[in-house]
């Protein structure tokens, strides 16, 4: 059962205190803008036992200060989404391990004796809000003191909503350790005219195009044929090769309507497959070396086919693909609010602030 909720907690979001920005942020990114995911869990979800853990490095400031509030926003795309009241009750502890050792045990993610119960049970109101500010906030019962030295873990129990204890649409912030891709400029590719069915294309795994992930890119021939030589090849640059201009338009080579549209440091090779799409898989490893993420690189394929044009060579549209950047956050989930432990979701955390 749902306990009795104070008029100031009914009106959590939209209040003028709630829109002052938290003073620690985590993910540091979250500083600048919107995640690149969201999340409903626990929050909106059925009863949950759920906790995450924030490396030190998370942190947009790491100053000493007692935590009063945690402040949430609604996700990238959503805002207005009707809410409920949700029965939770909040804790935050310093944590013995950083984000990517965390624990699947909540207990094992929190410094003996440093857990503190901030947000004791009671109900809290989930309002619409109109925007993306941090106005979704936990007014502290108990305030925490953070010292900036040591990881952070902080862990909710949800036992019910007015919803039935259903599950509802409140996405909240999040973010995301998976990559990002998407068509450079407007070239959308071309097609063989031995066989082919539609322009060529590509696309890509984003959520192993990561630091140690081997994220896997797709071309379309749209030959169903098959057994087309197809090369990837890996660039730096989408404006310029080796002082030529890019987009290269191959018309006046025998590629009327195909185009380069990066430059050539790396190619990797393959054959086509007989299906529909005539596709071709390349697998990238990509080092684990965090320094890559947030790199941005190229790709394209070609395809040899003798007979598609006179040059016997056509191109797949090109890609802008970023590697995934650690938010060095991990959330912890299980679907029972009195759990001990649940499933661990590494590098996948809400955004949120504290003041």
């Amino acid at each position: 059962m749902l306990r009795p909720t104070s008029i100031a907690l009914l009106v959590l979001a939209g209040t003028a205190l709630a829109q002052v920005p938290p003073t620690h942020i985590s993910p540091k990114s979250a500083t600048s803008g919107l995640g690149n995911a969201n999340n409903n869990i626990p929050f909106s979800w059925t009863p949950t036992g759920y906790q995450q853990v924030h490396s030190l490095a998370s942190f947009s400031s790491t100053s000493p200060v007692p935590f009063t509030k945690m402040s949430l926003r609604m996700g990238s795309g959503f805002t207005n989404r009707p809410g409920f009241q949700i029965d939770v009750e909040l804790a935050v502890a310093n944590s013995t391990n950083d984000s990517n050792a965390a624990s699947a045990v909540f207990n094992l993610n929190e410094v003996p004796g440093s857990r503190v119960t901030v947000f004791t049970r009671k109900g809290l109101n989930l309002v619409a809000v109109p925007n993306n500010d941090w106005v979704v906030t936990f007014p502290f019962d108990n305030f925490f003191i953070y010292t900036g030295q040591t990881h952070l873990s902080w862990s909710a129990a949800v036992y019910g909503n007015t919803n039935g204890n259903a599950f509802f649409v409140y996405p909240l912030d999040a973010w995301w350790k998976i990559g990002q891709s998407s068509r450079t400029g407007s070239f959308a590719g071309c097609s063989s005219a031995a066989g082919g069915t539609r322009a060529a294309s590509q696309s890509v795994s984003t959520v192993n195009l990561r630091p140690g992930g081997v994220a896997n890119f797709t071309g379309n021939s749209y030959v169903p044929a098959g057994g087309l030589p197809a090369l990837m090849a890996i660039g730096g640059s989408s404006t310029n090769y080796g002082g030529l201009p890019l987009p290269y338009d191959m018309s006046g080579i025998g590629a009327t309507g195909c185009s380069v549209t990066n430059d050539i440091l790396l190619t990797l090779a393959g054959v086509t497959n007989a299906n529909a799409n005539g596709d071709v898989v390349i697998p990238l490893a990509v080092p684990a070396n965090p320094a890559l993420s947030g790199v941005i690189f190229y790709t394209q394929f070609y395809f040899l086919q003798s007979g598609a044009n006179p040059l016997g060579l056509f191109t797949s549209n090109g890609q802008t693909n970023t590697v995934g950047t650690d938010p060095l956050v991990t959330r912890i989930f299980v679907g029972n609010p009195s759990a001990t432990s649940g499933t661990l979701d590494t590098g996948f955390g809400m955004a949120v602030g504290f003041n």
